[in-house]
């Protein structure tokens, strides 16, 4: 065509003295055929991110059996919990060592303010009683001597707003940063920051924190995250308990969470999340 050139996408170019030189020819075909200048990669919502890392972690029903190390003797307990709508009742059994092995515990997740905690203690010669506890108190208390309820609470969606921090490297695996603070104080802590790997979907490293105090923090490693039919869960948390010292050592107090058994999605009654079944203490087989 005199007077220009039209190429593929339908524009047309001057000529330049009649034609065009085959240098600018070049040029022009490279302009474009060649794809637009790569976009940076958009980073993941916060927000998106952290729930869906505590709904992977708390968002179903189940049946868990768990061991708990790190005092002086092991302790073995069995966990319902049943998920609706973003809220969680959860039965706790202790069921060693024989000290504590009539303790109960009921936690119902409030979502908007303190969880309704209640436990079962026994007494010598009596049947015992069901004492309301602060679930605030506790998130940073081992409560009967070794039970890590702040990695047994959930946290729903809604209950944190997130930021994102600067990306690191935990355990050497790349992670995004997310840091979360509560909505309300019931949750016993005034900040996280969870380090989440994007192949696994679960925060490597969790750091809780009151004020500046760091107050525990949570551990998983890649390789001790298991598969369970759709769900990947951590088989062991390593709990540091920054705000508990080992009396034998004065450092902080490193707690190991260990799933022994796990059943997905059963039918759990209403009864079991009961005051009355803490005192009682039936529990499904398992």
């Amino acid at each position: 065509m005199r007077g220009g050139a039209r190429v593929r996408a339908g524009v047309d170019f001057p000529s330049v003295g009649g034609h065009l030189r085959s240098s600018t020819w070049a040029l022009l075909a490279l302009w474009l055929v060649a794809p637009a200048p790569a976009q940076a990669l958009d980073l993941p919502d916060p927000t998106a991110l952290a729930e869906r890392f505590f709904e992977r972690l708390y968002g179903f029903d189940a049946l868990e059996a768990y061991e708990v190390r790190g005092g002086r003797v092991p302790i073995h307990f069995a966990l319902a919990r049943r998920w609706r709508e973003g809220k969680a009742e959860i039965f706790i059994k202790i069921q060693a060592p024989r000290a504590v092995s009539k303790w109960a515990v009921l936690l119902r997740h409030s979502g908007r303010r303190s969880d309704d905690l209640f436990v079962f203690v026994p007494y010598i010669g009596s049947d015992g009683r069901v004492f309301r506890v602060t679930a605030i108190l506790a998130q940073e208390q081992a409560l009967s001597g070794g039970l890590p309820l702040g990695e047994i609470s959930p946290i729903a969606p809604g209950e944190l707003a997130y930021a994102r921090l600067p990306d690191r490297q935990v355990g050497g695996e790349p992670c995004y940063v997310v840091a979360g603070e509560p909505r309300h104080r019931g949750l016993g802590f005034e900040r996280v920051e969870l380090a989440i790997s994007p192949e696994s979907g679960m925060a490597l490293e969790s750091r809780y924190y009151a004020g500046s105090r760091e107050t525990r923090r949570v551990l998983i490693s890649p390789d001790e995250i298991g598969d369970f039919g759709e769900r990947r869960l951590p088989v062991r948390r390593r709990i540091v308990m920054s705000a508990s010292l080992d009396p034998e050592t004065d450092k902080p107090r490193i707690v190991e969470l260990i799933l022994r058994n796990l059943v997905l999605e059963p039918n759990l009654p209403d009864w079991l999340f009961t005051k009355h079944n803490l005192r009682v203490q039936h529990f499904p087989s398992f």
